[in-house]
C-alpha cells in the first residue's frame, strides 16, 4: 500500500508538466463521478444493514473478554469523542471564519452514518457534498468551482493517509504490553511510532498483528483486539471523518489565504483540552477504582488446575 500511495503521487506530480495530459484526465474525471455515484448508493442502503451487522456483533462479543479489556474500551471512545467533537473542530474554527455551530450541523449526516456504517469510505460522497455547503455558505464572492474541485481532491487523499482515527488504534500494543505485565519499554518507542504508522498504510489489523510480533508480544493478544475492534472501529470512523474534513476544509481556506491561526485563542484552547484530556483519565480511573472493583479470580484458576501425569 505505500508503495501504491507513493507511486500514485509521483504519477500525479509527473503529469502536471505533461502537454496532452487533458485527453487523459477527462476520462479519468468521468470514471472517478461514476465510482462517487456508486459510492453514493451504497451509502443509501447502509442503513439496511447496519442491523444486521449490529445482530451479528452482539451475537458474536464474548462479554467475558469484553470485561477484561473495558478499560481500554472506555479510555479508546472518551479520546476518540473527544478528537471528533471537541479538538478536531476546534482547530478548525480557530484557522478559519467557519464556526462550530455550522460545521457540526453541516457535518452530522456523515458521521452518523459512518458510525452506524462503520466505514468512512461510503460516506466520502457526503462528506464532500457537506464540506461545499460550508464553504458556498461561509464564501463571500471569490470562484466556487475552484474551491469545489479542491475539496474533491483532497478529501480522497485524505482518506488514503492514515488519519487520527487508525493513530489511536495503535495504543493497543501499548495496552496489551501493559496487559500481560511486560510493558513497551519507552527505547523501544522510536521503532513503535515509525514503524506503526508507516505500517497503517496497509490497513489497521496487519498492522496490529505486526507490530505484536515486533515488539515480541504475544499474538494470541490479537484476539482481544479483534473482539473490541467491534466498537472501537465505530468510534475510530467519527475520528476519520473529522480528520478528513479539516483537511478538505483547512486545505481550502489555506488556498484561498484565509488561514489565521491566532495565537491566544490557541493558546488558551490547547490548555482547556490538556484539562479535559486529564479530567478525562482521572474520572475514568476514579470510577474503576471506587465504583467497579473488578474481583480477583486468579485464585480460582489456580484450584482449577490439574496434573497432567500423576506424581512418582
Amino acid at each position: 500500500m505505500p508503495a501504491i500511495v507513493v507511486f500514485s503521487a509521483l504519477i500525479d506530480v509527473a503529469l502536471i508538466g505533461v502537454k496532452n495530459k487533458q485527453s487523459l484526465l477527462e476520462p479519468l474525471g468521468a470514471l472517478a463521478e461514476a465510482l462517487m455515484a456508486v459510492t453514493g448508493f451504497i451509502a443509501r442502503l447502509a442503513p439496511y444493514g447496519v442491523f444486521a451487522l449490529a445482530a451479528s456483533a452482539a451475537g458474536t462479543l464474548n462479554l467475558e473478554e469484553f470485561e477484561r479489556l473495558q478499560v481500554y474500551a472506555v479510555v479508546y471512545m472518551t479520546m476518540a469523542i473527544i478528537l471528533s467533537f471537541w479538538v478536531l473542530p476546534g482547530l478548525i474554527t480557530l484557522v478559519t471564519p467557519l464556526r462550530y455551530a455550522d460545521l457540526i450541523r453541516a457535518l452530522r449526516g456523515p458521521l452518523i452514518t459512518a458510525f452506524a456504517a462503520g466505514s468512512v469510505l461510503i460516506v466520502l460522497p457526503l462528506l464532500a457534498a457537506a464540506c461545499k455547503t460550508l464553504l458556498d455558505a461561509e464564501r463571500e464572492g471569490g470562484d466556487g468551482a475552484a474551491d469545489h474541485a479542491t475539496v474533491d481532491v483532497l478529501i480522497p487523499v485524505a482518506y488514503n493517509i492514515p488519519g487520527l482515527g487508525s493513530i489511536l488504534s495503535l495504543t493497543f500494543v501499548l495496552f496489551a504490553g501493559w496487559y500481560i505485565g511486560s510493558p513497551v519499554p519507552l527505547s523501544e518507542y522510536p521503532l513503535f511510532i515509525g514503524a506503526g504508522l508507516a505500517s497503517l498504510f496497509g490497513g489497521t489489523i496487519l498492522t496490529i498483528q505486526f507490530l505484536l510480533d515486533l515488539l515480541k508480544l504475544p499474538r494470541d493478544l490479537f484476539q482481544f483486539f479483534v473482539t473490541i475492534d467491534v466498537l472501537g472501529a465505530r468510534f475510530s470512523t467519527l475520528v476519520a471523518v473529522m480528520t478528513i474534513s479539516a483537511t478538505a476544509l483547512v486545505g481550502v481556506q489555506a488556498l484561498r489565504g484565509r488561514v489565521r491561526p491566532r495565537l491566544r485563542p490557541l493558546l488558551r484552547f490547547t490548555a482547556i483540552t490538556a484539562g479535559l484530556v486529564i479530567g478525562a483519565l482521572l474520572g475514568i480511573h476514579a470510577f474503576y477504582t471506587h465504583v467497579i472493583v473488578a474481583p480477583y479470580t486468579k485464585d480460582q484458576a489456580l484450584r482449577e488446575l490439574h496434573l497432567l501425569a500423576d506424581p512418582q
